[in-house]
């Protein structure tokens, strides 16, 4: 019988190790209790692409797509990441422009809070466009849909993030600023607020952050300083101007116009969208704006 247990034992570490090689299991490393920089280290290794990029370390790329609806859809290496969730009212506007863009899986999906315009529509959009990962905020702010939501997508396929930690889209680093308070009243006091290095140049995506959330980052020692700033909220407060004054963004790209915050003073280009998404490419030196250019199919 212990002769047995040794080799059924035996047999379950090799099928383990089979299954990790081969990229069935999706690989997420964090450093251990006792780590002196756990609190910064903690990093989540993308899904296993199909095809690699063989020029993946040595190039630096992204593109940035901000739609009207207050999203962006994130491309590097062939990688691509939704960011902002999805309302279902937005679902299909969504969908077509992920089609236009080619896109059949997405890596990410990133919903920054418990509010319903952010995670409504996103079962919907994961049924025609299915994504790896669903990224969700380290907060204890919640409500009853959105906890029955992650119920229902499950916890296999969800990873909770709060500040300090990172993941990779293709040659892209993102990392959430925020959450630092993982609880409050409103749901989007712990908004995912996210930056995203590709090479020298910076993106922040503060989502729905409200200035309760935005005073955390006066207190903590967060580099939040960004070359674009997506104004994207769905709240009627913008940054204030004690935050923008870290960011100092040489340009804001505004989803809804009655939110563009002042930025005259840091002498900012305001690109505000109307009905068309605005793209965004970086080489890694250079942030080149193409303006409003729709995809075809």
């Amino acid at each position: 019988m212990e002769k047995s247990k040794k080799i059924i034992g035996t047999g379950v570490m090799i099928l383990l190790v089979l299954l990790f090689l081969s990229g069935c299991v999706t690989k997420v490393s964090a450093p251990g209790p006792n780590d002196p920089d756990s609190v910064n280290a903690d990093h989540v290794l993308i899904p296993k692409m199909d095809e690699p990029n063989e020029d993946m370390e040595e190039s630096q790329d992204l593109t940035i797509h901000y739609l009207p609806q207050g999203y962006a859809i994130l491309q590097s290496a062939g990688q691509s990441v939704l960011l902002g969730g999805c309302s279902s009212e937005d679902t299909p506007q969504v969908i077509r422009y992920l089609n236009n863009l080619g896109v059949e899986r997405l890596n990410y999906i990133v919903i920054p809070n418990a509010e319903e315009s952010r995670y409504g529509g996103v079962q919907l959009l994961m049924e025609n466009i299915p994504a790896a990962l669903v990224v969700v905020p380290r907060t204890e702010a919640t409500t009853d849909g959105y906890g029955k939501f992650l119920e229902d997508l499950g916890a296999v396929n969800t990873i909770q993030l709060g500040s300090g930690a990172s993941f990779n889209v293709g040659t892209c680093l993102i990392t959430p600023v925020a959450p630092i308070v993982e609880h409050g009243d409103d749901p989007k006091d712990t908004s995912l607020i996210l930056k995203a290095t590709c090479g020298n140049n910076t993106f922040l995506f503060p989502s729905d952050a409200t200035p309760t959330e935005a005073d955390t980052l006066l207190v903590e020692p967060t580099d939040i300083k960004s070359d674009v700033l997506f104004v994207n909220n769905r709240g009627e407060s913008p940054l204030p101007y004690s935050v923008l004054r870290l960011i100092m963004p040489k340009d804001v790209v505004v989803a809804t116009p009655d939110t563009s915050p002042d930025v005259s003073e840091f002498n900012s280009v305001v690109h505000e969208m109307d009905e068309e998404a605005i793209i965004v490419v970086s080489n890694g030196e250079e942030v080149i704006f193409r303006g409003s250019e729709p995809p075809h199919a």
